[in-house]
Parts: structure tokens; C-alpha cells; sequence
């Protein structure tokens, strides 16, 4: 008996294994009418089942909760509606909005600049869908990518509130960074101009120039250079 002969042409018997409850089936290779992937299929009638049907890959990128719309995961835009709803904020946004509102930002962090992923994992996905006015419900006008870092940082700040903490630690650090560095680079400095070896100095001078970097030193190397005699 032949019984592969009443299957379809994307389907191929390679062989027999044991079901579950003991039994021993058929085994079948069923490539995807669309991607051409072959997947294994227990029992021919699944296998004929299969055959007329894309495989879960396909399936997925077209439709599928874990699928893909213009380059963001739809799962992902879903858990946001689903957790707007949650806290009763309006939710009128369709797929087409959250991506050309990512189009727009060129896929980046509205507020850092920063390269967002929109796809793979949820561990991997960097970006974050934010409401401008926390007030405000999901909308087209009162959305942005962020960072989901930053995002958590702003929490429920507003943007303007949020900036403006941002811009203070930047100017308090920056300010404390520089006379650290400054420090740094004078005492560096003094130590090296005590070597009398011209060349043992230049050695040295290169060595702490490669440490500066590795510590985030800001200095101008030929400056530096001129400033230990070399």
C-alpha cells in the first residue's frame, strides 16, 4: 500500500514515531506554500491538514499577536492599549498611528536621541510608548517613543518638570566631573614633569593618556604633551 499517494506534493513521509498515548504514526515533512520551511507533522491527516495552510512563521508576521506591523511587534502595541484601558485611559490609536508616529521620530528616543527597537523579545524592545500629557489618553498628537528607561524614569512627571531635573544633573555632575578632571590631569601632570628622561617621560605621558581615556578624562592630548615638556 502506498501511502503517500493520495498526499499532497508539498507533502513527504519520512518515516514513523510514537504518539504520545504509545501509539506508533506516521511522520510526515510539510513545506510551507509561502517560505518554502519544512516542518515535521505527526499522523497524515494533520499532515494533510498542514499542507494547505502557511507555516506558524508566516502566520505570525502576517496576523498573529507575536507578528509584526511596519516593523513593531503587534503584541506589543496591544499590551499598551490593553493597559490604557485598564487605568481608564482612552485609547484611540490604530497600528498605522504608533508606526508613523515611529516613522516620524526616524525610530529614535524623542527626548535622547537614542536608537529604539520595536521587535524581537519583549526583553530585547527598548522602545516605549509615552503619553505627552499624562492628563491626555492615547491619541494621535499626544504620543512619543521614548526610551522604556526613560520612561520609567519620568514616571508621571511632565515632560517640561522631567527636562528640567535632566538639564539640573547634568549641570551639577558636569561641574563636578570637570574639576575632577581637572585635579586629575594637574597631578598627573606635576608627577611627570619631575622625570628627567625625556623619553621616559614621553612613555609615561602616553600611559596616562590611555588611562584618561579609560577613566572618561576629557583632555586635548597636545596639550597635555606640552604641559609635561614634550
Amino acid at each position: 500500500m502506498n501511502i503517500t499517494s493520495d498526499m499532497p506534493s508539498n507533502v513527504c513521509f519520512i518515516g514513523y514515531a510514537t504518539s504520545k498515548s504509545g501509539k506508533t504514526v506516521t511522520l510526515w515533512e510539510v513545506q510551507c506554500l509561502k517560505c518554502k520551511r519544512k516542518r515535521t507533522v505527526k499522523r497524515a491527516d494533520h499532515a494533510k491538514s498542514h499542507a494547505s495552510k502557511v507555516c506558524k512563521f508566516c502566520s505570525n508576521k502576517n496576523n498573529h499577536p507575536q507578528g509584526e506591523y511596519r516593523g513593531i511587534r503587534i503584541s506589543f502595541i496591544e499590551k499598551y492599549r490593553l493597559q490604557g484601558l485598564a487605568r481608564g485611559k482612552l485609547w484611540n490609536l490604530s497600528h498605522d498611528d504608533v508606526a508613523n508616529q515611529a516613522d516620524k521620530q526616524n525610530r529614535k528616543c524623542a527626548l535622547s536621541g537614542i536608537d529604539l527597537c520595536f521587535v524581537g523579545d519583549f526583553k530585547d524592545i527598548t522602545a516605549s510608548l509615552d503619553r505627552i500629557n499624562n492628563e491626555i489618553g492615547y491619541e494621535v498628537g499626544n504620543i512619543q517613543w521614548v526610551h522604556k528607561d526613560i520612561n520609567m524614569m519620568r514616571g508621571q512627571l511632565s515632560i517640561e518638570k522631567f527636562l528640567s531635573l535632566c538639564k539640573s544633573i547634568s549641570e551639577y555632575k558636569g561641574d563636578k566631573m570637570a574639576n575632577r578632571d581637572k585635579e586629575m590631569i594637574d597631578g598627573v601632570a606635576t608627577l611627570i614633569r619631575k622625570v628627567k628622561s625625556k623619553a621616559n617621560r614621553k612613555q609615561i605621558a602616553q600611559y596616562a593618556l590611555r588611562d584618561f581615556k579609560k577613566e572618561r578624562v576629557k583632555v586635548d592630548p597636545d596639550k597635555f604633551m606640552r604641559r609635561v615638556g614634550l
